[in-house]
């Protein structure tokens, strides 16, 4: 599985917020590593995001953890 189109996570956030959510969560294995294969990066897709976000709501940028 590859990055997600900045396009496509701009969708989920619009909606996300239009749902009332508070907080927005971008998570992967390996978050350092977004968009290498398909020509963008996490700061362009963190500035696309913030354009749309409203002020009330809070990003978390981090990766998935696992508990044993």
């Amino acid at each position: 599985m590859g990055s997600y189109e900045v396009s496509e996570i701009l969708k989920g956030v619009t909606k996300a917020c239009k749902d009332g959510v508070r907080e927005i969560w971008l998570t992967s294995e390996d978050t350092g590593a977004y968009g290498r294969d398909i020509n963008t990066d996490l700061p362009t897709l963190i500035m696309e995001i913030l354009k749309i976000l409203p002020k009330e709501v809070m990003v978390r940028i981090g990766k998935i953890q696992f508990f044993k």
